[in-house]
């Protein structure tokens, strides 16, 4: 069984919620877990940095308790494997105690809690535990981009690092990183520690490229200029820049369709059809500029992107308030495939 905190994390997997797998509510309280205790081997717990020390002690007992009737059910989690997969270095819990605390850092609590403290042991004191780390990262072949990241999660982002992410002069070359530069020029690393005129002026192409794909962050006040060119205007859709997960998001939809042999088309789509004909550009320019700031919990009226095809299994995230939600049994968490879709092209 896969499960984590997060209802997109476990929907990516085919998995459920934790709450949803104990049978409780998003307070924690509730009936009997909602497995077959009998037949459960494997647990995996995604995101685990986000589950609280209370919220996993819960769970131990409810897991339990569904498995207490098989052959190793004295042991914890009723025998069942747990894989535990995380990084506390990530997001913490919304609210308790992060399972990285030591127990007894819970001695100094005014009102100690024995279920804060089991769960804390189910990590800590627990001999049947096995610790592995993950050391190599696949996510992305940055190598800076990498970097930053690391230093970013420890509070460690140089002024340089800084400098690069907003476009500005910086005083090594721009492809520079842990004391070399990418481009192996030895000419480009003499320009290090030099006037940062000079140094943008006299970098190579390949120093100046990484600079420009260093420059991530590019804010532009609602009257830049750049509203106004016609790209802008003539768009029907302008999106904050994710390259990275864009383009992903297209290479597995293109699979898709290949594997199920339909046409792979990109075309314009809203969570609401909200696009009007008709509307005038000030109304379509008002559209573009409020999707780039909305947070996603509230853009369910805004034009949004998702690669789809024919046959594609997908998972509403949200109950569809419509008629179609009776209609078709359009529910929260509900898996369906889709059959085809509208468009206004």
């Amino acid at each position: 069984v896969f499960t984590a905190y997060m209802a997109s994390t476990a929907l990516q997997s085919s998995g459920q919620t934790m709450h949803h797998l104990m049978g409780a509510n998003m307070y924690g309280d509730g009936s009997a877990a909602n497995v077959d205790g009998q037949r459960l081997q494997i647990i995996i717990v995604d995101e685990i940095s986000m589950v609280d020390a209370k919220l996993f002690s819960t769970f131990g007992v409810k897991i339990g308790f569904r498995c207490k009737k098989s052959p190793w059910g004295a042991y914890n989690f009723g025998g069942c494997i747990v894989i535990c997969c995380g990084d506390f270095v990530q997001l913490p819990p919304t609210g308790g105690t992060t399972l990285d605390t030591p127990p007894d850092a819970t001695y100094h609590h005014l009102t100690p809690d024995h279920v804060i403290r089991s769960g804390l042991e189910l990590f800590w004191h627990n001999p049947e535990l096995k610790l592995f780390e993950l050391c190599e990262q696949v996510r992305c072949d940055d190598e800076w981009w990498v970097s930053v990241w690391i230093a970013m999660r420890f509070g460690r982002l140089s002024s340089v690092d800084v400098d690069f992410l907003h476009g500005l002069d910086t005083p090594v070359p721009g492809s520079f990183l842990d004391g070399a530069v990418l481009c192996n020029s030895e000419e480009c690393l003499a320009l290090v520690d030099q006037c940062a005129t000079e140094i943008r002026r006299r970098e190579c192409s390949i120093c100046s490229r990484h600079r420009d794909d260093r420059h991530v962050i590019r804010p532009f006040a609602p009257d830049d200029e750049r509203w106004q060119r016609a790209q802008a205007e003539a768009a029907r859709l302008l999106c904050a820049k994710n390259i990275d997960v864009y383009a992903h998001g297209l290479a597995r939809a293109r699979e898709e369709a290949m594997e199920l042999k339909q046409r792979f088309l990109i075309s314009c789509a809203h969570d609401v059809i909200l696009w009007d004909p008709g509307m005038n550009t000030d109304r379509k320019l008002r559209l573009k500029r409020a999707w780039l700031d909305v947070d996603a919990s509230k853009a369910n009226d805004l034009a949004g992107k998702v690669p789809i095809a024919v046959g594609l299994t997908v998972a509403l995230s949200m109950h569809m308030k419509n008629g179609d939600r009776d209609k078709y049994g359009l529910t929260k968490n509900r898996l369906r495939k889709i059959v085809g879709w509208k468009s206004n092209e």
